[in-house]
């Protein structure tokens, strides 16, 4: 459904309950090989998944990954409208921001020059897309995202920076996107592709870039051969899918395109911009719905989200790829 302004999605459908995962056995993700060493066992502590999971070490190039794990699902996980509050009144688009922050690094290696089309997949409140539509003044921005208020508060914000006309939004899935082939110079996903799977994600999205396009997107990675077992195992529940970053590059190459870039976000990305704010939402909420046990779920498994990062920051953090389609 596109929008040009603010139009919400009647609630019904936009709130379903989320789906029960089942496991998968895979072969490495970067060699292919099924020859692996067990390092140890975890449980999905986090969503409830049954059955035990083995942190596994490949025996040919040594990535450390799960298996089994859970298997994606073809219909991707919709939360309970519960998930969203903590992440309501905050990662509001500010103000755009001055140039030398990583969008404008991720821009000057895409070598966009303001105009094109260019798509934010899982834009959320438009942070990304705001400064997207100032770094290219003369570029169309189109923006989905599945959670309907997400985007009437991108759309007041472009209003209110006098971008609307540039502007169209979807409350579409990033895994069907409803494009024409060849349709973006640009396709951007901050912080959301973990929701597809990169392989996935690299592989689906091809299609709809020009050629000599670009795939921007930001994804956590281990930043240490050997990260702390707590922060394994937190991240082995969380997002089985994190990897090194040479791992996701591979998969960049694997899936036809070229390595225009990459290099690591700071911490400060997560702190400043996201937990910060994001503790400030579970306190309150944490007294809105003391009485809610499915609130008080979601609210926890967002607390120790928060607690591993200030404890292991160090051993993970997102890195920006930027991938160009020949």
């Amino acid at each position: 459904m596109w929008r040009r302004f603010a139009r919400a999605l009647p609630r019904s459908a936009r709130v379903t309950q989320r789906s029960r995962r089942s496991v998968e056995h895979v072969a490495c993700d970067l060699c292919g090989s099924d020859e692996t060493r067990l390092v140890y066992r975890v449980r999905d502590t986090n969503y409830g998944t049954p059955g035990e999971f083995h942190l596994v070490q490949c025996c040919t190039c040594q990535l450390v990954y799960l298996n089994p794990r859970p298997a994606p699902s073809r219909d991707f996980d919709i939360y309970p409208e519960t998930t969203y509050d903590p992440f309501d009144e905050m990662n509001r688009a500010d103000e755009p921001k001055p140039n030398g922050t990583h969008r404008e690094r991720a821009r000057q290696l895409t070598q966009i020059v303001g105009t094109g089309r260019v798509l934010d997949v899982g834009c959320g409140t438009g942070a990304a897309a705001l400064e997207l539509a100032r770094l290219a003044p003369e570029a169309d921005i189109t923006a989905i995202d599945t959670h309907a208020p997400y985007l009437d508060e991108l759309e007041a914000r472009f209003l209110e920076h006098r971008f609307s006309e540039r502007l169209i939004t979807a409350a579409e899935p990033m895994q069907d996107l409803p494009f024409e082939d060849e349709a973006m110079d640009v396709l951007w996903c901050e912080a959301a592709i973990y929701n597809m799977g990169v392989k996935n994600a690299l592989e689906a999205w091809n299609r709809f870039i020009k050629p000599g396009g670009y795939l921007a997107f930001s994804e956590v990675c281990w930043l240490t051969p050997d990260p702390p077992a707590e922060a394994a195992e937190f991240w082995a529940a969380e997002y089985p899918g994190i990897s090194r970053p040479d791992v996701v590059i591979e998969l960049i190459r694997d899936a036809g395109y070229e390595l225009a870039g990459h290099f690591a976000l700071p911490a400060s990305s997560w702190t400043d911009d996201f937990y910060v704010p994001l503790q400030r939402n579970v306190d309150r909420l944490r007294e809105q719905y003391a009485n809610d046990g499915t609130a008080l779920e979601v609210i926890d498994m967002t607390q120790r989200e928060i607690d591993v990062f200030y404890k292991y920051s160090g051993s993970y953090g997102y890195v920006f790829f930027v991938a160009r389609k020949p």
